[in-house]
């Protein structure tokens, strides 16, 4: 149990890195929703924030003010011994499990996807080096693909000269 107007966190869940999800989106109309819901979470954010920037009572001026004889200080003892326990519920650590699998599978699958986009790069800069044929001898080109120049010395050997 914590005493009154201590804010503790409701979870020990980290905030996701929108910025490193929006990074990834490339319709514009997904990141345009991004965005918002971004500009909206920090809003929020804020507006917590400043919530939860307590003043401290002024007694002396409830006291001059309130017209009702020791209202106020009745007021003042019992917060001062009121407890208030932190929100708990009985299926927050199943949560926090799931939610724990769920973020390492994604990253699981995002560092596939990265390692795949890597591959898919470099066979894609291979199939462009090795497409040009431009100011290619033909020797060049006969020791880059092996199986055309086997197939051209087995003509020259049986005499087919033209195509």
């Amino acid at each position: 149990m914590k005493k009154f107007g201590i804010s503790t966190p409701v979870h020990n869940t980290p905030p996701p890195d929108l910025n490193k999800y929006l990074e990834n989106i490339s319709s514009p109309e997904a990141r345009a929703v991004g965005e918002a819901l971004k500009a909206k979470i920090a809003e929020s954010n804020a507006r917590l924030s400043q919530a939860l920037k307590q003043k401290p009572v002024d007694w002396e001026e409830y006291e001059n003010t309130v017209s009702y004889p020791g209202l106020v200080s009745m007021l003042k003892e019992r917060l001062s011994t009121l407890e208030v326990s932190k929100f708990s519920s009985p299926y927050q650590q199943e949560l926090q499990a799931q939610f724990a699998e769920i973020i390492q599978e994604a990253e699981a699958v995002a560092k596939q996807a990265e390692d795949a986009t890597k591959e898919l790069k470099a066979r894609l800069e291979d199939l462009e080096k090795n497409s040009s044929w431009e100011g290619l001898s033909v020797a060049e080109a006969l020791e880059r693909d092996p199986a055309i120049k086997r197939e051209i010395e087995a003509d020259i050997e049986k005499g087919n000269f033209w195509v």
